[in-house]
């Protein structure tokens, strides 16, 4: 498995601070969220230039299979998510920069959507539990990432297959330079 690793300078994470502070994470409606994400990540595209030319992650050894970011910017305070699964909520923060550079990175591999079932934005607070290891949602950590949900709308369309070409699992943790890893 080969890492591309991408650690910003101290300069590039101020600027990109800079920008998605003011940004605030929405409740619903994405459309104008994504497209001001999109102007912030055209704007900076330099900064992920080589995350941009590897998007296409690899399964072979030719290419890269992980993406590993350090040194991002990051809310100062993050707060644990809620462990009661059958009510994702947003959770009320002074700033949604973490929001925001998660979803800033999805936007360089393609188009963030969430399924309803899984929770109700963009990035889910969220962690497994012992108890929901094997649960077919976000917080199921003891399954097998398969089969998804998408290939099942086939039957309703005749243009071929609307899997994801990958999913992303990214997270934040709190510490100076935390790391988010992309793995096909």
């Amino acid at each position: 498995m080969k890492v591309l690793n991408i650690n910003l300078t101290n300069e590039e994470k101020m600027m990109l601070e800079d920008e998605l502070v003011g940004i605030e994470y929405p409740t619903n409606n994405y459309d104008l969220y994504i497209l001001e994400m999109n102007k912030v990540l055209y704007k900076y595209r330099t900064i992920f230039k080589d995350a941009i030319a590897n998007r296409n992650l690899s399964f072979d050894k030719s290419g890269y299979s992980v993406i590993k970011f350090t040194n991002l910017p990051q809310d100062n305070n993050i707060q644990m998510p809620p462990t009661n699964y059958n009510h994702y909520t947003r959770i009320k923060k002074e700033s949604y920069i973490s929001e925001n550079i998660l979803v800033l990175i999805g936007l360089i591999f393609g188009e963030p959507y969430t399924m309803f079932d899984e929770g109700k934005g963009l990035v889910n607070n969220i962690i497994p539990l012992k108890k929901s290891t094997k649960n077919y949602t976000g917080e199921g950590s003891g399954v097998e990432l398969g089969f998804h949900i998408e290939n099942n709308a086939l039957r309703y369309f005749s243009y071929g297959d609307c899997s994801p070409k990958c999913l992303l699992l990214e997270g934040v943790k709190q510490q100076d330079t935390p790391p988010i890893y992309i793995n096909i």
